[in-house]
């Protein structure tokens, strides 16, 4: 029989975003009539999409054992070349903002796995590069969408709920079908947890790590769009410089391992929910914008120490 002191350790590792959600609940609705309300929630879920998509790509990278620092700019670079294509053929300019993001995945990926750059430092270099490209190819200038139809699919509601937020819910049951049900979900954890064993048995190491680096860089720009899509505009210094580290720090809290080969998109999901609530709270109870810094930062220092504690996988 397990001692009581393994199953503390374990109820620790698989709730503890659960545990900080409920705290944050509780404080935030006895503070505020209006947090514990339907619409504040509809509310929260449509904030958290855009999150919440681009934390798919970034999890399914670090349960890769890789990261992606660009995703900010990606996203960024899509809702800014879907609105300036939006009069022009909104059609073409949708093909065009996701291409961009798998192209930015691809050379993310061709820098970590052929150049053999860190993740880290190819993608925070790609992360400042794209910002650059943003401001060439918009003039520095903000652009307002030009298509009635995609303005109109950005305020679409099934159910009152965002279209954007169903588009996100299936993502995560798509993202979490693949990681558990394919070979492909798997091969991405066997190398997150060992890379060398991954390559000695026989996985195909580079093409896993390609694969997921253009899953990033799509799911990405398809946030961007989406983004695009519910604000009817896009300007230059969308997502910059915060976004990339917010989804990371999504990602963390929802107790993927910085050092790969673990994570759940459950948790990912319940990452980006506690991040929005920050926010949302934050706005609630009119304080200024550093208490989400705060927040997000003594959050995710329990969240790596408590690990460090109750788990022998430390970060």
């Amino acid at each position: 029989m397990k001692t009581f002191g393994k199953k503390v350790n374990e109820f620790v590792q698989a709730y503890t975003i659960v545990i900080i959600l409920a705290i944050m609940i509780i404080f935030l609705s006895f503070n505020s009539d209006s947090f514990l309300t339907v619409g504040n929630f509809l509310n929260l879920f449509l904030q958290a999409n855009l999150y919440g998509i681009m934390a798919l790509g970034v999890g399914v990278l670090m349960i890769n054992g890789y990261f992606d620092l660009s995703v900010g700019m990606i996203m960024s670079l899509s809702a800014n070349l879907v609105i300036m294509m939006s009069g022009i053929n909104i059609w073409l300019g949708i093909v065009i903002s996701l291409a961009s993001g798998v192209l930015c995945g691809l050379i993310n990926s061709i820098c970590v796995t052929k150049l053999k750059l860190n993740s880290l430092v190819a993608t925070l270099v790609a992360e400042v590069g794209l910002h650059g490209v943003i401001f060439l190819i918009t003039g520095a200038d903000s652009h307002i969408g030009k298509s009635n139809g995609f303005k109109i699919f950005g305020s679409v509601a099934i159910y009152k709920i965002s279209i954007l937020t169903w588009i996100w819910l299936v993502l995560c049951i798509v993202i979490a079908f693949m990681l558990k049900y394919t070979k492909h979900g798997r091969d991405t954890y066997a190398i997150g947890g060992n890379e060398a064993t991954a390559r000695n048995s026989g996985i195909k190491v580079e093409s896993i790590i390609m694969k997921n680096y253009m899953l990033c860089g799509f799911l990405a720009a398809l946030a961007g769009l989406l983004q695009a899509a519910r604000l009817n505009s896009a300007s230059p210094g969308l997502g910059w410089p915060n976004v990339s580290m917010d989804v990371l720090t999504c990602a963390v809290l929802g107790g993927v391992k910085m050092k790969g080969g673990k994570g759940k998109v459950l948790h990912m999901v319940l990452g980006v929910l506690a991040i929005t609530m920050i926010q949302n709270g934050i706005n609630m109870l009119n304080l200024l914008s550093y208490w989400k810094t705060l927040a997000m930062g003594l959050i995710l220092m329990f969240i790596i120490v408590s690990d460090k504690i109750f788990s022998k996988d430390a970060y």
